[in-house]
């Protein structure tokens, strides 16, 4: 069906075993039918926990870092939501406390009601699995041993049966936390996402109904940021009116300022660029005369006459260019969109896990990220130099240097005992076009510990995948990035995503917001490594 451009949704509330009985009268299963087991015999050994290919592999229709694909369909055609990932179970919820009480399957019931909110069947997928997943948690709060993080697989931009989604790109629910008798908001975004303690939301329902021009705005503040959550302060009226599956939006991002932009216009239009500039709470000017930041600036707006303006790098090298073909205001909009856009990418390159306390360092010890050529020579993320793995490097000597006829092997090793949690991986691909795309299509891949117990199964702490970094046509070299983040709770980086500069214009909200999971998952440990690589045409270019 994908093949023939239909666009494919698919929602499994079930285990991954296949919901055969589990001796517990809460999970979600079929009864057992041996005849069909005696027609359908098993032509394969069933795959390890977290080595499944056909779910974490994708195809790329753009120029970028690519996995070798092993999909049975393009991902981009299709979206599957299933009730769990692989290391747990996809349970019942029971309203009715009565024997003969009836049972509902968690992800279907939480899934209706999103649509009873939105006045029908439709949504787009990434809000309506985030949707989910905080409905969820929030319901199984004291439910500690009985864990259900529903999977977003293929197109997460996708539409539910191509109606009409509940909001921009940038909404995401919100959570109530309740301490002591005290009503508080819980963001899931801290440090690792690039929130910042004073960064501004505005609340709303999830609902098709209520207009927000009908509503008045609740407002947020981020306070108390964490690893991968952050405490959310009402600001404004009719907080007590904010429940969980509310959604939010980002107003301001303090910490795009750390990429402070330059203008060299001339005097007779620095008023209007100034006064356009200061209205981007997210964005700062760097003053020429300003000699104490050590930083300098980032990015250049440079008038190249009356009728044309370029952004530049701190390296005073172009990056692209404007014509002013409509109102002077709206290209000054339009230039401030794609210097946020241009901020925001850096941001996702240098984000990493500064800490140094031993819980920190602790975490750190627990896995281990490398690149591995043909050979198996192992290329490790960081600083050659220093040996910080961690770091953020610059040094042209310290990057991987590749072809595209190149293959090598990510390969991502949880360490940790059997009995500590799992570990979350998020793969980016950052492209020399300024994107940044998820690389497995998926909404993060699982790794059990080494010997744990999936159900039978035993994992082995390990997820590798071959990939390749191709060139456009005609192009002889590209600078590059992949970017690995780590968490030991689910979490979503999604609205870190960014599509080629130029493509379309980037929404104001870069943050990414969900629901708390309450006490179910109480790590807040987290890191991101780097690997930059530079692609060359050919093997005799690489030195």
């Amino acid at each position: 069906m994908v093949d023939k451009g239909v666009g494919v949704t698919i929602v499994l509330d079930c285990c991954y075993s296949g919901s055969t009985p589990r001796n517990d009268e809460v999970v979600r299963f079929v009864p057992y039918r041996p005849e069909v087991d005696e027609k359908y015999p098993p032509k394969a050994k069933a795959a390890q926990l977290d080595t499944m290919k056909s779910e974490q592999s994708a195809l790329r229709g753009k120029r970028l870092a690519t996995l070798i694909p092993n999909w049975l369909a393009n991902p981009e055609g299709y979206t599957i939501l299933t009730s769990s990932d692989a290391t747990e179970r996809a349970y019942d919820i029971k309203f009715d406390k009565s024997t003969d009480g009836s049972r509902h399957g968690t992800l279907t019931y939480f899934l209706l009601t999103a649509f009873d909110a939105l006045g029908g069947v439709g949504g787009g997928m990434h809000q309506l699995h985030q949707h989910v997943c905080v409905r969820i948690a929030d319901h199984r709060l004291y439910h500690k041993t009985k864990t259900q993080s529903p999977v977003l697989f293929g197109n997460k931009a996708q539409l539910f049966f191509g109606l009409p989604k509940p909001g921009c790109s940038g909404d995401i629910p919100v959570t109530t936390i309740t301490d002591r008798g005290t009503t508080g908001f819980r963001l899931h975004a801290g440090a690792a996402h690039g929130i910042s303690e004073g960064d501004q939301f505005t609340l709303r329902q999830f609902r098709h109904d209520v207009p927000p021009a009908d509503c008045a705005p609740v407002t947020a503040e981020a306070i108390s940021v964490r690893g991968v959550t952050s405490d959310l302060r009402i600001t404004g009226a009719n907080g007590n009116a904010v429940e969980t599956g509310w959604l939010a939006t980002a107003i301001t991002r303090r910490s795009l300022r750390q990429f402070p932009v330059r203008l060299s216009i001339g005097q007779a239009y620095q008023a209007e660029w100034r006064e356009t500039l200061q209205q981007r709470l997210s964005l700062a000017e760097r003053d020429e005369d300003d000699m104490v930041s050590a930083s300098g600036w980032s990015f250049m707006v440079a008038s190249i006459n009356d009728i044309e303006y370029e952004i530049r790098d701190n390296r005073n090298q172009p990056i692209t260019r404007f014509n002013v073909v409509e109102s002077p205001e709206r290209t000054r909009q339009q230039i401030l969109s794609q210097l946020q856009h241009l901020a925001s990418f850096k941001l996702v390159l240098d984000l990493t896990n500064r800490a140094t306390d031993e819980k920190t360092l602790q975490f750190k010890d627990t896995f281990s990220v490398v690149l591995k050529d043909n050979k198996g020579t192992p290329f490790k993320p960081g600083c050659k130099k220093t040996g910080n793995l961690h770091e953020v490097c610059p040094h042209p000597e310290c990057r991987l240097t590749l072809t595209p006829a190149d293959k090598v092997t990510l390969i991502i090793k949880n360490h940790a005992s059997r009995d500590e949690p799992r570990l979350f991986a998020h793969v980016y691909a950052m492209g020399s076009g300024w994107e940044v795309e998820e690389m497995t299509k998926s909404s993060g891949v699982v790794l059990p510990p080494l010997g744990s117990d999936g159900d039978g199964l035993k994992a082995t702490g390990v997820f590798q995948r071959p990939l390749r970094f191709p060139l456009k046509e005609g192009q002889r070299s590209c600078e590059e990035a992949l970017k690995i983040f780590l968490t030991r709770q689910p979490t979503s980086f999604i609205t870190l995503e960014l599509p080629r500069l130029g493509e379309s214009l980037p929404s104001p909200v870069e943050a990414e917001m969900s629901g708390n999971r309450g006490p179910l998952w109480e790590s807040e440990d987290w890191a991101a490594l780097t690997f930059q690589i530079r692609v060359v045409s050919e093997a005799a270019d690489m030195q």
